[in-house]
């Protein structure tokens, strides 16, 4: 940590309190309360959240984690603190291995290993975790605190990615589950039935409001494809999709696509297989799906989905059904010159740009950077990769905006220079009703719900016998665990059940290792198999088995529900049943609007009170607001931090990018007004102005400004032959951290205030007398006035503290 001399950081103080401290870090933050009384009105809330975990920067000199460790924690709940190792190796605090296990003390290095521990991956997965500043963190007087709450945000974010990439087999799985009643008719059915026809694929990018007007005007001549959050906006707009596509698992998906239900009576679907059920359940128009109807069955012809993202499987549903030119409007992969990320009318945009995220940089096809998600660049390269593979069955994909990230095999067009078809399309919607209709004729619904039940019925019977043989290997092999014994009748034993498992049920086990992947990832190990002992192969048996009988039967219970599922829908057919029970179903599954797709049964048989809550509650589900503004504070924080870290690499086009976007909202608070400050002045400077760069900086007003910006001022100032701006910054710096005490009194210095400058030295010295660099800056300054005696004195102390110290061993020959 250069920012603090080694002899400064190591002092500790004494507050008022009785409390230790190191100044270096804390200043005076603790001399005029004591830390409990601070702490209570900051932090008393953390304790009210269960299952959450904490992450601290910094310990405040320790005082900090003392005040969390005197405090009763709630369940599932965890508190890491961050520190830097400078300071970490200073203090001594000392937890048993009980607390050790809900609370963690480490340095950035030692963090990721730390996250990996079973209970902080549930709460990263979930979303349950939440930063806290440290008083000398928020004090921002420490530019590696900024820093290390980057890095640290950023690894949260990739964390989770990877978390969530890891647990998706069973979220997919679990959908598809629940969608098997509602995947009847598979997109397969107009594989190559629109060919000539140009599509256009719409996402919720913020390029889309540039080609409105355009795709409204030829919208007789595009086949349009939009994922389902802009479908709503797009109709708004007087422009009617042949394709709403959808795909995300998570629930949120609905929420994002809630403008477009309200029309879903007169729109095509195209779903996942294992897109949320809140969408799919209720979707009271057309629907063909994408992907497999069952999980177990793999050799189903139909268009697979492609990953990661929506606007992937967009493009291969566009290529699948025969088109040979796709055009890509509000598929940006990136977030606009202004840092919004979405299209206008969503929420994300509602909310402005998003310029506090932790974003990786790319060109787009203008030629300027901007900053885009890292799951955004993984999209971009699949669809570089889609677009490789399309180009050699001479299918073309075009950008229309020169705004989007530039994506190799993907070239930028405008609207303007397309020549778009001369015949106008096919009425999508006829054609798939006749085609679904023709499905009907030949194998009616109830035929459709009673085949799944069958088959759902079959394949559990199926888990059932498998929970039965891998229960026994289980048992056995936790019995040689425990006598630690591998004799021939188990190594039989273990060698039939997998024969019959691998022959009999390969479909099954290959399901249930899939979904099963983290539970199997205990079975492996790093070790070569030439250094496996006997006691190695019987912990890896009994993990093995132990995983294969847990999700047998977690899939066994699945297909529980997804039998009652069945049967509610196979009710829904009954005008004598009980509506209650059809509600109870519904509710379980999210599902309220069903009451709509139903009206015949509510017409003749339920209860006019239940119809009215279940509408109720599906209008309640459509207005529901899935994002909310983030905390202005900790908005400020990452801002804060994000400039530190771009200054520090010398990011020109990253501080010159939230220079131009934090100016057009420095009228909101006077928060985003210091940020726009401190952006323009490190940009600046970068440009060689130091005196416009000053300038910036002296915008913000005395009394708002941080450490870091005080610290900054004083360097331009002084950068700018500016003494008395500098004589007076400095004088504010070291009144809050003696640090600046050296610095402010070699102004004084410059300046002729030989008095001052003394009485700053001697009372720092007289607080660090180890710290050699300013002693020997002292001993200079008392030569330079005269005070040889008092010289020798300070240099034979500098030689008591270091005898090889070269400089003050030469000055003392000079002097005697």
């Amino acid at each position: 940590m250069e920012s603090i001399t080694s002899a400064v950081l190591a002092t500790f103080s004494i507050s008022p309190f009785g409390e230790t401290y190191l100044p270096a870090i804390n200043g005076r933050q603790f001399e005029k309360a004591d830390s409990q009384t601070i702490y209570n009105e900051k932090y008393s809330d953390l304790f009210k959240y269960e299952e959450m975990l904490h992450i601290f920067i910094g310990m405040d000199s320790g005082l900090l984690t003392n005040y969390i460790l005197e405090h009763e924690h709630t369940p599932g709940s965890y508190f890491i603190f961050v520190e830097l190792p400078e300071i970490l190796q200073l203090l001594n605090i000392e937890l048993d291995k009980q607390t050790q296990q809900k609370i963690k003390i480490c340095d950035e290095s030692q963090l990721e290993d730390i996250l990996e521990d079973e209970g902080c991956t549930v709460c990263i997965a979930k979303k349950r975790y939440m930063f806290h500043l440290s008083l000398a963190a928020a004090n921002q007087s420490i530019i590696e605190y900024s820093l290390l709450y980057k890095n640290i945000q950023a690894l949260l974010t990739k964390t989770q990615f990877e978390l969530n990439q890891a647990n998706e087999q069973k979220i997919f799985v679990n959908k598809q589950l629940q969608n098997i009643t509602e995947n009847r008719f598979p997109i397969s059915l107009l594989k190559n039935q629109l060919k000539h026809h140009m599509a256009v694929v719409l996402g919720g990018g913020p390029s889309l409001d540039e080609h409105l007007n355009w795709i409204k005007k030829n919208q007789d001549f595009l086949l349009i494809i939009a994922v389902s959050r802009v479908a709503g906006k797009l109709i708004a707009a007087g422009i009617n999709p042949d394709f709403v596509i959808t795909v995300d698992p998570k629930d949120v998906s609905f929420d994002v696509s809630r403008q477009v239900i309200q029309y879903s009576d007169k729109l095509l679907l195209v779903n996942a297989y294992h897109a949320t059920n809140t969408i799919i359940g209720q979707w009271q128009g057309p629907k063909l799906y994408m992907g497999g109807r069952f999980p177990w069955q793999d050799n189903m012809p139909n268009l697979p989905v492609a990953a990661p993202t929506v606007t992937n499987s967009a493009i291969a549903l566009a290529a699948y059904i025969g088109c040979k030119q796709i055009l890509l409007s509000g598929v940006d992969l990136c977030h606009s010159r202004s840092g919004l990320s979405h299209t206008k009318g969503t929420d994300e945009a509602t909310l402005g740009p998003s310029l506090g995220q932790p974003l990786e940089w790319t060109e787009t096809y203008k030629g300027e950077l901007v900053e885009s998600p890292s799951q955004l660049l993984q999209a971009a390269q699949q669809i570089a990769e889609q677009a490789s593979i399309l180009s050699k069955k001479q299918i073309e994909v075009f950008n229309l905006s020169e705004n989007a990230a530039k994506i190799a095999s993907v070239t930028h067009r405008a609207p303007e220079d397309m020549r778009l078809p001369q015949s106008r399309k096919m009425a999508v919607m006829s054609m798939v009703m006749s085609l679904t209709e023709n499905q009907e004729s030949q194998c009616s619904y109830l035929q459709d719900l009673q085949y799944c039940f069958n088959e759902v019925k079959t394949t559990q019977q199926a888990l059932s016998a498998i929970e039965k043989l891998t229960y026994k290997a289980k048992i056995q092999c936790e019995q040689a665990v425990k006598h630690e014994a591998l004799d021939a009748k188990l190594s039989s034993l273990l060698e039939k059940t997998e024969s019959k498992l691998n022959k009999k049920y390969l479909s099954l086990t290959n399901l249930i290792k899939g979904y099963g992947f983290y539970e199997f990832s205990f079975f492996l190990t790093s070790r070569q198999e030439d250094e496996w002992d006997e006691k190695q192969i019987l912990l890896m048996n009994s993990s093995y088995y132990q995983a294969y009988y847990a999700i047998a039967h977690n899939l066994r219970l699945l297909l529980d529900e997804t039998l009652s599922r069945i049967s509610s829908r196979l009710s829904e057919l009954n005008k004598a049943t009980s509506f209650a029970e059809l509600a109870k179903q519904w509710r379980k599954d999210m599902t309220p609007g069903r009451v709509i797709i139903r009206e015949q049964l509510i017409n003749d048989n339920c209860p006019i009170t239940l119809r009215n809550e279940l509408l109720a509650e599906y209008q309640q589900q459509q207005h529901h607001t899935y994002l909310a503004p983030e905390a202005p504070d900790a908005l400020y924080y990452k801002i804060f931090s994000k400039i530190i870290f771009l200054q520090q690499k010398h990011h020109y086009e990253g501080l010159d990018y939230l220079a131009r976007n934090l100016a057009l909202l420095v009228d909101k608070n006077e928060q985003y007004k210091q940020l726009y400050s401190l952006a323009l002045a490190y940009k600046l400077e970068i440009e060689n102005k130091p005196e416009e760069a000053l300038q910036s900086l002296l915008t913000t007003p005395e009394e708002q400004r941080s450490q870091i910006e005080l610290k900054y001022i004083s360097q331009l100032a002084l950068k700018t032959n500016n003494l008395p701006l500098t004589e007076n910054t400095l004088c504010l710096l070291q009144s809050k951290n003696d640090q600046f005490k050296p610095a402010y009194a070699q102004v004084l210095k410059i300046q002729g205030k030989n008095q001052q400058a003394l009485n700053t030295y001697l009372d720092y010295v007289e607080k660090y007398p180890k710290d050699i660099l300013t002693l020997l800056k002292l001993a200079e300054f008392l030569v330079h006035i005269a005070q040889h005696q008092a010289a020798i004195s300070v240099y034979t102390q500098v030689l008591e503290l270091a005898p090889d110290n070269i400089p003050a061993r030469v000055a003392l020959q000079s002097l005697i």
